[in-house]
């Protein structure tokens, strides 16, 4: 179609409501907009198992970005190049190392393509909907074979800063640092260089779409290189100031459809 548009959406704080479901409006607005021959693409920091249940509610049939870029793919349509990038297992003991020895940390989650390890079997903090084969609780070292596309540690409010110090004192060239912040401490380690808009360009670029037509909506630290990349940066009205600032537009937030109020705004939507 003559001016098709890429619009990547962030779930948690943007599409999602606070309640984690997405409301009738919003939903009828990325289903209209899908109508008219755009692009609709989930961008989350969440991996595929945790994003599925919205790609199919929203009945989406485009590639998705997973893990903070980490894993770009293209369900059910095997010939698109996507990607997925992992932290070496090498690096993941060291990370398991300082974790366990220096620190008083409340959990560790690192995730494979196949595997999910938990350190402790308590995590109300890690959504684990997944088959029981996969989860893999009180791992050690010794287990850590296979490099993880992303390692969650849940630390305490206090100690937040400076473990989150000390892990970049050590990790900074071998890995990208996100935070989750209140009410969940929770950092967040993916591959070196991955972020959302080099997963935002993969796709583009397979659609050939170029920058002044791709639109990019988040809220958080994790969006912030898309929105950046975007033709047109959309924060979200509960987003970080950071964002707000760099961002083209700030729409409402998202328990008040702030995503739909934007599309429909821009696509003419009955």
């Amino acid at each position: 179609m003559k001016n098709q548009y890429l619009i990547a959406i962030d779930l948690d704080g943007t599409l999602l409501r606070n309640d984690k479901t997405i409301s009738d409006r919003t939903k009828n607005a990325v289903q209209q907009i899908s109508k008219q021959g755009h692009i609709v693409c989930i961008s989350t920091g969440r991996p595929f198992r945790l994003s599925q249940q919205y790609y199919e509610e929203l009945g989406l049939t485009t590639p998705i970005i997973n893990i903070n870029g980490g894993h770009v793919h293209y369900p059910n349509n095997p010939q698109f190049s996507g990607h997925y990038h992992y932290i070496s297992a090498e690096i993941a003991q060291s990370v398991f190392d300082l974790a366990e020895n220096q620190f008083v940390v409340k959990n560790i989650l690192m995730e494979t393509k196949q595997k999910i390890f938990i350190r402790h079997e308590f995590c109300s903090v890690f959504n684990l909907r997944s088959s029981s084969d996969q989860i893999h609780f009180n791992f050690e070292k010794k287990h850590l074979s296979e490099g993880p596309a992303s390692i969650l540690i849940h630390v305490g409010e206090v100690e937040f800063d400076s473990i989150m110090g000390v892990l970049k004192q050590h990790f900074d060239n071998h890995c990208t640092f996100y935070s989750w912040g209140a009410p969940h401490y929770v950092i967040e380690l993916n591959p070196i260089g991955t972020n959302k808009a080099i997963g935002l360009k993969k796709v583009a670029d397979h659609f050939q779409i170029p920058r002044h037509r791709i639109i990019a909506l988040g809220d958080s630290s994790n969006d912030y290189e898309m929105i950046q990349y975007a033709g047109i940066g959309v924060a979200m009205g509960n987003g970080l100031e950071e964002i707000k600032l760099m961002a083209n537009e700030v729409t409402l937030n998202n328990e008040e459809d702030g995503v739909a109020i934007f599309l429909e705004k821009m696509f003419p939507i009955r």
